[in-house]
């Protein structure tokens, strides 16, 4: 084998060397294992809370930090009808607006989802940065999406971008508007789907945007008994997205305690939704977390899911919160409390630590089944 000769360049060289002979539209960050602190463009800038501190821990939060979605990624979340997809959709912009304020949030409403009644009850709908869409075609809402991402990229912003489809199997193509109902199409959304995704992609991550796709579910002809069920609209989703959440309906519930003399124990308190991360470029899949979703309001918090009461049914559900009686105890709180203490407990800047305390131990329950290192149950950092 002939040898280099001595004066020939070292290896770091030519790799500079060679980077900077790249054509004007390939981009690169930096070298790895030079040090330095390069933004890489494809890292996330910002990571957008769900607003449920229970389904940011399967996505990838350790304590207080880095839980929900990165920016410039895409989610698929999935599941059949009654799972509350949409009312989660509206959960985030919820948590979007509050955590950013100078965010921007747009949603293609086409299912017709979204209640005016319902936003006007939820105080920050109504600060001036949220806008409900609806596009005639799929091929029209991914190019007013493309559009109006590239404008924020160029203009140099770095305005945060909440983006959300409610949902996709909602919408239509212009080759299937165009159509009676007696004529057919075929993989219609799916074609369009596979140029959409590598069209928007770009801008996406250039920019702090981030897309969610509400989807259904089809049960595959012919499939055996347990066969995961897919959602529509072909492969080019499945593979574009970072994040693919799938919701499954795991029955209605009550809270026991609520249940003395008088209570009406026919009447169910809520649903119980099953959360499971079928796919995660950015931390473990397959992570699976149960919430409920109320049918009416209870402690002062509005129907829908609820962070303060997701977290009290999580907590007594792994034993962390121990109940004997109708009283609840909490390590690192001296004193037995019942169900209607709980809000009260949730606003306190006092019992608040104890409660996070509490879900720092269940977080490291799921890391530590994972083989991740746990979070420090003293320090809520990583």
């Amino acid at each position: 084998m002939a040898k280099t000769k001595a004066t020939a360049a070292s290896p770091q060289d030519t790799l500079r060397r060679i980077l900077d002979k790249h054509d004007d539209d390939t981009q690169y960050s930096h070298i790895l294992g030079e040090g330095k602190a390069v933004d890489r463009f494809y890292t996330p800038k910002h990571f957008y809370s769900t607003g449920l501190r229970l389904l940011d821990t399967i996505l990838g939060g350790r304590g207080a930090e880095r839980g929900g979605f990165g920016s410039g990624r895409i989610t698929e979340i999935y599941g059949p009808e009654r799972t509350g997809k949409s009312e989660l959709l509206q959960k985030i912009c919820e948590r979007f607006l509050t955590q950013y304020e100078d965010g921007i949030c747009l949603v293609f409403d086409q299912e017709q989802a979204f209640d005016e009644k319902k936003l006007a009850s939820v105080p920050i709908f109504s600060c001036g940065r949220m806008s409900i869409m609806w596009s005639r075609t799929a091929e029209s809402l991914f190019r007013s999406i493309e559009k109006m991402v590239t404008e924020i990229h160029e203009s140099g912003e770095t305005t945060p971008i909440l983006i959300g489809i409610d949902s996709l199997a909602a919408m239509e193509t212009d080759e299937e508007a165009d159509k009676t109902l007696e004529e057919h199409t075929m993989m219609g959304i799916a074609r369009i789907l596979s140029r959409a995704m590598k069209k928007i992609r770009n801008p996406l991550t250039m920019s702090n945007a981030h897309l969610v796709v509400l989807n259904q579910i089809r049960d595959k002809p012919n499939a055996m008994a347990g066969a995961e069920p897919e959602s529509p609209g072909g492969r080019a989703l499945k593979f574009a997205a970072d994040y693919r959440i799938r919701t499954m309906n795991k029955g209605q519930f009550r809270f026991k305690a609520d249940s003395g003399k008088g209570a009406d124990k026919a009447a169910p308190d809520g649903l119980l939704v099953g959360f499971k991360t079928i796919k995660n470029k950015l931390d473990m899949p397959l992570r699976v977390v149960e919430i409920p979703l109320l049918f009416r309001g209870t402690g002062g918090e509005r129907s829908g899911f609820s962070d303060m009461w997701s977290v009290f049914y999580q907590l007594k559900r792994s034993k962390l919160l121990k109940v004997s009686g109708g009283r609840y105890t909490l390590d690192g709180l001296g004193e037995t409390f019942d169900m209607t203490q709980w809000p009260e407990f949730w606003n306190s800047n006092v019992v608040m630590p104890v409660i996070d305390a509490a879900l720092v131990k269940w977080q490291n329950r799921i890391m530590q089944r994972d083989g991740v290192v746990s979070v420090d149950e003293d320090d809520d950092e990583d």
